[in-house]
């Protein structure tokens, strides 16, 4: 898609959401590209009408930001590490290239519930950059916030959610490859000079098996990595740190299908990853391919045996 950073006036932002509100009237690319066979992110929030043609919008609170330019990071699954990393954090390195050093506060919008890993990595790129001023705010599920200066960057990506159907890559996901290059290179550069234990050349992605995606036969699969000498590792106790020192010295990574093998983005080239997925119709093999492809990682999709005959993307 074509980038474009805007500033924009006397707008409203919504909480968890990629909306901008003027008037009556609202922006959001996803919802214009949506079919019948996607999810909508936020049906709370956003209430169809006349076969989806017009929505109504459901806020739950409202507060203002009067001075200075607020900045949006705000996106439906914006909590998740994937989705921070992959949607969210390339529009903040574009939108902090339109800012100067003469700006005064800067408010950076973000959802209420983002995990600390998700802020350490916003501190770290807002280190040393253009904006010296700056105070994270943490906008709740459905709270409209009335920004007099917004800093907006119109969509990179698109991501649809499809959980039953069989994919369409071509018209309901995209990840740009360079801006997922820039994120790697600037997280580098940050990195730049600091000394990093040598770490496990195997890491197995353990989760704790009890929500999506679980594992019937866990003990078996962790009986057999333990067994090759694989280091079990949860990802979600992490600093984002750990996860960049963790994953960029791994030669093989291997794990079931999740926020985890985000971090494919910081592994070195020539490694492999190996991503456990149910066998049907709705996996889509795009969601990590392209981490994989800016790092050259060798991305092995291994696919099992469906537990039920649900054709969900997240079954066990």
């Amino acid at each position: 898609p074509d980038i474009k950073v805007a500033e924009l006036k006397r707008v409203n932002v919504l909480g968890s959401t990629d909306a901008v509100i003027y008037g009556d009237s609202f922006f959001h690319y996803e919802l214009n590209v949506m079919s019948s066979q996607h999810d909508l992110k936020c049906p709370d929030i956003f209430s169809p009408k006349h076969n989806k043609s017009i929505y109504t919008i459901n806020t739950f609170c409202c507060r203002s930001i009067e001075n200075g330019k607020a900045l949006s990071l705000l996106k439906e699954h914006s909590t998740n590490y994937y989705h921070w990393i992959t949607e969210l954090i390339p529009k903040l390195l574009q939108m902090l290239k339109s800012l100067t050093r003469e700006e005064g506060r800067v408010y950076i919008l973000v959802d209420e519930g983002i995990p600390e890993q998700c802020l350490e990595l916003l501190e770290l790129l807002l280190e040393g950059s253009e904006v010296r001023m700056y105070k994270i705010v943490k906008v709740k599920y459905g709270e409209s916030v009335y920004c007099k200066q917004l800093v907006y960057c119109t969509p990179l990506w698109t991501a649809l959610d499809n959980t039953k159907h069989l994919p369409n890559p071509k018209k309901e996901f995209f990840l740009p490859i360079d801006n997922l290059k820039e994120v790697k290179e600037e997280v580098h550069r940050k990195f730049e000079g600091k000394r990093f234990s040598a770490g496990s050349k195997k890491l197995y992605l353990q989760g704790k098996n009890n929500k999506l995606r679980r594992i019937h036969n866990i003990l078996e699969v962790e009986r057999l990595l333990y067994k090759y000498g694989f280091n079990f590792v949860d990802t979600a106790s992490l600093s984002f740190e750990a996860q960049f020192e963790l994953f960029s010295h791994a030669e093989i990574v291997i794990g079931n299908s999740g926020a985890a093998f985000t971090n494919l983005l910081f592994m070195k080239e020539g490694s492999t990853a190996i991503v456990l997925y149910p066998s049907v119709q709705s996996t889509n093999y795009y969601v990590f391919q392209p981490l994989a492809d800016v790092s050259h990682v060798e991305l092995i999709h291994f696919l099992t045996k469906p537990a039920t005959e649900s054709e969900f993307v997240h079954g066990d």
